[in-house]
């Protein structure tokens, strides 16, 4: 699970992901989940933590729980 600080962050991390020969395999407004090899990553955004509000901020969490439990890892 890779968090990203902000679009600019995420962006990159993804071209590297691809230039790495990760394929694309979900991709969401928020986050993408990449594959290569049995290997399976996910990249959020999680915005700037010290300017999302609240709702924001349980929004990011809910979305690391589903992630973590779809990867089967116990948070």
């Amino acid at each position: 699970m890779i968090l990203c600080n902000g679009a600019k962050v995420v962006d990159a991390v993804r071209k590297s992901l691809r230039t790495c020969g990760f394929d694309l395999v979900c991709d969401h407004f928020t986050s993408a989940e990449y594959s290569r090899d049995g290997l399976d990553l996910f990249v959020i955004n999680s915005g700037f933590i010290g300017r999302i509000d609240n709702y924001a901020k349980r929004r990011l969490g809910i979305e690391i729980e589903q992630i973590a439990e779809k990867a089967g890892v116990h948070l």
